[in-house]
């Protein structure tokens, strides 16, 4: 080798060696900084008509585990949704006190119990009477808080889905802006381990909100997918995430346009934690097919708020049917409450001068299937809906107590009332006449979606979702499209829009019904009331009632007590979550605490076991790619020592130079 060529090599050794430091050094400061990868040094022999000239750097390039890292962020998802799914649980076990000894509904029964015992035991005292119907109304208010528990929790809920979506715009948007620069900088030939550890860090960070997928571009950029498909970053232009309440579902708007996405598209992470702890509650469930398949699962965090919500109407459906079948038996006397203990409060409909009359009522007298009743002692007369008024049958006792359903024709003994529950000897029927222009009249125009009435005025909006989940559908009554219902999600002073569409436009002239959603359905616990003229002290108590009433309130349950139907009558809305049959009042109110318990603690045992595999995944993967301070001080101590040795073959190569050049001068 000449001395030209060590001097070349020894200086390009010199360079290299200080590089290598440089980015030891780097990785050493980097050990504990959150995302860092380890950097390493590639090195090149550059040569010269075949003879080499020494060492240079080609690249630094990260220390990368593909497999680890997409295992990390899977990891990240189900660790983080199974936090979201322990902590709502955890809110609603609150509501039923089911880790702070007996649930306070179990404290009021068990004293509503014991006052129609002491009754029993002295039926003239007028002391004990009152304090039936006291404690009564104690454990109906008691049912009326827990039935009004979700709004907070589904408030909540919106909050931190629309909080989520927020932050995936924010992380969407930098990494749009971390691609561009990774584009730029590695067309330059500048390093970009930095710029993909910050890219690492965002996907990291979006793996909590929702499952993601990353892949490459044929570019130093990257493009993220969610698991189920949805781009997040692809293209030029960044799209922006929204929150539907109404249908419980996210929208993407991407140049101005927007449009709702299905949800399984973000399964995985926190937002399907949000939005599967919410399905079933949301305004529009009866239409989304996502929400009926949540709420069929057995999950108890799927659709955990309409579960609640249908364990805590079960509870106030058994009980007051329980009670007044038992109360009503008896004959009453002076000034006694004749019959129904218990009754259901009515939602009232805004801005509404409709008034219900009563017209007739009684018992049947042959058993239906459903749809309809047949009373052979009947004169029904003419029933059929007009343009200013309906009729609406409403099974008050025996057989499908609490259904209710509008007239859609009759006979002098017989009714026609689609959506009416099934019927027998046992069941007693009340007959109302609905009258009011708000309610009931005659379209002048209609499409699918929308229904006019020029001869009417509404308040803009009236009849919009609330927040609360309050709901109003239409109905066609008669005449084109007659038996269709549809939901409105709006109205000017004299035109409906509803969704979903109608299958065939209303004609005009077609009677309609503007009701609650709730419609043709059993009322919900948060209706159950003493009878008001109980309650204002107007009658007492029935004496006569209260021999059965203390058996009658330990006995098994003769029926299935379902929770409250919603006007498509969609089963899978219905689920408790806990398994339906005859049970006591009591036993259906220690189901519902027991169900609540062990979800809470199945739910804590799963979040700590996906917080555990998530932590051993991140340990396996920072020991892979991360920093080790030893290995990189020994590297340190390596290149310290080749640069010593360099720097004296440098010293060495100059001191020949420099004999030579004197030699020359002699």
């Amino acid at each position: 080798m000449s001395l030209s060529a060590a001097l070349n090599s020894s200086l390009s050794s010199l360079l290299t060696l200080q590089q290598q430091s440089r980015v030891a050094s780097a990785n050493v400061a980097n050990a504990q900084t959150a995302g860092y990868t380890r950097k390493n040094v590639n090195l090149i022999t550059p040569a010269v008509q075949g003879l080499p000239t020494g060492v240079a750097v080609q690249s630094v390039t990260r220390a990368v585990n593909q497999t680890l890292q997409n295992e990390l962020l899977a990891r990240n998802s189900e660790a983080a949704a199974n936090a979201v799914q322990q902590q709502y649980l955890q809110r609603i076990g609150s509501f039923l006190s089911v880790q702070d000894g007996t649930p306070r509904v179990t404290t009021m029964y068990q004293a509503f119990q014991q006052a129609w015992k002491d009754y029993e035991a002295n039926p003239e005292n007028a002391t004990l009477a009152r304090a039936v119907s006291t404690q009564g109304q104690l454990l109906a208010t008691e049912i009326n808080n827990l039935a009004a528990q979700p709004q907070q929790i589904d408030a909540l809920i919106q909050t931190d889905i629309n909080q989520n979506l927020t932050q995936l715009n924010q992380l969407v948007t930098q990494a749009y802006s971390i691609n561009s620069q990774l584009v730029n900088q590695s067309s330059t030939g500048q390093p970009i381990g930095e710029l993909q550890d910050q890219m690492d860090q965002i996907v990291s960070q979006i793996s909590k909100i929702t499952k993601v997928q990353v892949l490459g571009t044929g570019t130093a950029a990257l493009q993220i997918l969610t698991a189920g498909g949805q781009t997040l970053v692809s293209g030029a232009v960044p799209p922006s995430f929204s929150y539907n309440p109404n249908t419980n579902q996210i929208q993407v708007t991407i140049n101005g346009g927007t449009q709702s996405v299905q949800n399984t598209a973000f399964a995985g992470g926190q937002l399907d934690a949000l939005l599967r702890l919410r399905a079933g509650y949301e305004s529009q469930a009866s239409t989304s097919t996502f929400s009926q398949t949540v709420m069929g699962s057995s999950d108890p965090s799927d659709g955990a708020l309409r579960k609640y919500v249908n364990q805590i109407d079960a509870i106030a459906n058994q009980i007051a049917y329980t009670v007044n079948s038992t109360y009503n038996k008896s004959a009453s006397y002076g000034n006694e409450l004749a019959a129904n203990f218990f009754t259901f409060s009515t939602l009232a409909i805004p801005a509404s001068a409709t008034t219900a009359t009563t017209v007739t009522s009684g018992t049947a007298s042959a058993g239906t299937a459903g749809g309809g009743l047949t009373d052979g002692a009947a004169a029904f007369g003419a029933l059929t809906p007009t343009a200013t008024n309906y009729y609406r049958v409403t099974i008050t006792d025996g057989l499908g107590k609490g259904t209710s359903a509008i007239i859609t024709a009759n006979t002098a003994t017989s009714i026609t009332a689609p959506g009416l529950g099934a019927t027998d000897t046992t069941s007693r029927y009340t007959i109302q006449q609905v009258t009011g222009p708000l309610m009931t009249n005659a379209a002048t125009a209609a499409t699918t979606t929308t229904l006019t009435d020029t001869t009417n005025t509404w308040t803009a909006n009236a009849f919009q979702p609330t927040a609360t989940g309050i709901a109003y559908q239409v109905r066609i009554i008669s005449g084109t499209g007659a038996g269709q219902v549809a939901q409105i999600t709006g109205n000017t002073a004299n035109q409906l829009t509803v969704s979903p569409a109608f299958t065939t436009a209303p004609g005009a002239g077609s009677v309609y019904v503007i009701e609650p959603a709730y419609g043709n359905n059993p009322p919900s616990a948060s209706m159950l009331q003493i009878n008001p003229t109980l309650a204002n002290g107007a009658v007492m108590t029935k004496r006569g009632a209260a021999g059965e009433m203390s058996q009658a309130l330990n006995l098994t349950a003769s029926a299935t007590f379902d929770p409250i139907p919603i006007p498509t009558g969609v089963a899978a809305l219905n689920n408790t979550g806990i398994v339906s049959g005859a049970m006591t009042i009591s036993n259906t109110i220690g189901s519902s605490v027991s169900y609540t318990a062990r979800s809470i603690a199945g739910s804590q045992n799963t979040a700590d076991y996906s917080e555990t595999l998530r932590h051993q995944t991140d340990q396996s993967y920072r020991n892979t790619v991360g920093v080790s301070i030893d290995q990189e001080m020994a590297n340190l101590v390596t290149l310290q020592n080749a640069y010593q040795a360099s720097a004296q073959v440098l010293q060495t190569v100059r001191t020949m130079f420099d004999t030579l050049i004197n030699l020359g001068r002699g």
